[in-house]
């Protein structure tokens, strides 16, 4: 079996990202059928020559971070899409404090206009500053973890959502519920 890191990678990147180039089309939900997909990632790649269903759910089943899901013979990403997907997650009360990591250059754009989702849907943010450190490290070796006031956003009437795997959601988050608690990975 081929590294599953780099397998989760490249579904991520399908399903979340660019369906297109891998020459598939989610339903509304951001579900595909399973062999459809497998088929297109053999055709997209020769690393995939001999991938199989198996492959797939070895790879979700140990996954930390339970990026997709299958439900009969169908796979989607569970969160993260750039593309129009509308997967609906339980809106939840979110603790008090919630966190964001981040690089240091976007920093005072975030303190000034608040953070917004970018390219992809939603805002991702943690319950742990640990976690969101390491979210931060992919964009800045020394990243800024941002400190939510999600409380105080919560009764101002600011929306939350909670996927499977804990990861906390918000289509905006204004700056005022918004400071550094970490600067330059300190």
């Amino acid at each position: 079996m081929r590294d599953k890191n780099e397998l989760s990678k490249t579904i991520s990147h399908a399903l979340r990202h660019k369906p297109d180039e891998y020459g598939i089309k989610l339903d509304k939900d951001g579900w595909i059928d399973l062999k459809i997909l497998i088929e297109a990632l053999k055709i997209k790649s020769t690393t995939f020559y001999n991938l199989n269903e198996d492959d797939i759910y070895l790879m979700i089943e140990q996954s930390i971070k339970k990026r997709h899901e299958i439900n009969g013979q169908k796979i989607r990403a569970v969160y993260g899409h750039s593309t129009d997907v509308e997967i609906e997650f339980p809106e939840k009360e979110p603790p008090l404090k919630l966190y964001h990591g981040t690089s240091y250059g976007v920093s005072k754009l975030i303190l000034l206009d608040g953070l917004r989702p970018m390219s992809r849907q939603y805002v991702h943010l943690s319950s742990e500053i640990d976690d969101a450190f390491n979210v931060g490290r992919r964009k800045d070796k020394a990243p800024l973890v941002l400190e939510i006031d999600a409380h105080k956003a919560s009764i101002a009437g600011l929306k939350f959502y909670l996927t499977d795997n804990n990861i906390w959601l918000s289509k905006f988050v204004p700056a005022e519920f918004i400071h550094i608690i970490i600067k330059d990975g300190a």
